[in-house]
């Protein structure tokens, strides 16, 4: 005898999934736990009174393949930042050799200096620790 669904009875979590199905969730839940299981990595920098600039611009040469996606990640940065910095370079062929600056100066935000700060003109967090 054929089993018959009763109107308002819920599917069971998963009815109909075929193994893709399956292996998409999984891979999911994998790409979720390395994210949140990777520690934030944040630039550190020591402040004299009154410091109101930290960091300093730098200099980069592409390599093959590169993009900026890529050079971002790999100088904590935000790709729109790396963007404003080299204009009239395309972002996802910019040219092995070429030099492009790298912008890790930033303006601290007036304020006190206490714990987190947050800037949203420079899409930017601070974190002040006590002393």
């Amino acid at each position: 005898m054929p089993f018959h669904r009763s109107r308002g009875t819920p599917e069971r979590f998963g009815a109909g999934m075929g193994p893709f199905s399956y292996w998409c969730l999984a891979a999911l839940a994998a790409a979720a736990v390395s994210v949140a299981s990777s520690p934030a990595r944040a630039a550190e920098y020591s402040l004299e009174p009154g410091q109101k600039v930290v960091g300093k611009p730098t200099r980069y040469t592409v390599k093959e393949g590169e993009v900026f996606g890529d050079i971002a990640r790999q100088f904590d940065i935000g790709y729109t930042e790396l963007v404003t910095a080299n204009p009239g370079v395309n972002p996802w062929v910019p040219g092995v050799g070429r030099t492009l600056t790298i912008q890790t100066t930033h303006v601290l935000p007036d304020g006190p200096r206490q714990g987190i700060v947050i800037n949203l003109a420079q899409w930017r967090l601070f974190y002040f620790p006590p002393g």
